[in-house]
């Protein structure tokens, strides 16, 4: 877990400079590493026991008698969740108005809405459960490989058509579509 952090962290250093001269050009990079510090730190605050597993032990949590790591491992978790969902508005802010950012936010929607879907059915995927979360790692490690791809194309642009691309990103106001 704590490489799986870092990880995140050194995404946040390497998008940096591609965010520089939009708006919000930080917003993005302090999500990765606050998903970043919740994966290394959920890492050693392991759990007493599993509550998909072992019904003695989903009955400890739920009467709120686990011990505080346990509850701590559980909230950690969900941050790394909640902050890896907030690059995408974040990213989407920053890149608008252009056709990423659009593809980006209603992504970041249709996650936001699945999250929300499987909260409230989260019971009802009992015999499942261990899935959902190994799905969601998936996803997490698909959006890693999409900001990655985005560096790189980002880097190998010329500079000229950088600074062309970004000027007209400039130009244009909020909601109003920038040229191709």
């Amino acid at each position: 877990m704590a490489i799986w952090g870092m990880g995140w962290i050194a995404l946040a250093v390497a998008v940096v400079p591609s965010l520089r001269g939009r708006p919000w050009p930080l917003a993005m990079p302090v999500f990765f590493v606050l998903a970043g510090l919740c994966a290394i730190l959920v890492g050693p605050l392991r759990m007493d026991c599993s509550s998909i597993l072992s019904a003695v032990c989903k009955s400890r949590y739920d009467a709120g008698a686990a011990s505080w790591h346990f509850y701590a491992h559980a909230w950690l978790s969900v941050g790394i969740k909640a902050f890896l969902l907030l690059t995408g508005f974040a990213f989407a802010r920053s890149a608008w108005p252009s056709r990423l950012a659009r593809l980006v936010l209603g992504g970041a929607l249709v996650l936001l809405a699945a999250g929300i879907v499987t909260f409230f059915l989260h019971d009802s995927f009992a015999p499942y459960q261990g899935l959902e979360e190994r799905l969601w790692a998936l996803v997490a490690q698909a959006w890693a490989l999409v900001c990655a791809t985005v560096l790189i194309l980002e880097a190998t642009l010329e500079p000229g058509a950088l600074r062309v691309h970004e000027a007209s990103l400039r130009r244009h106001a909020p909601g109003e579509l920038a040229a191709s």
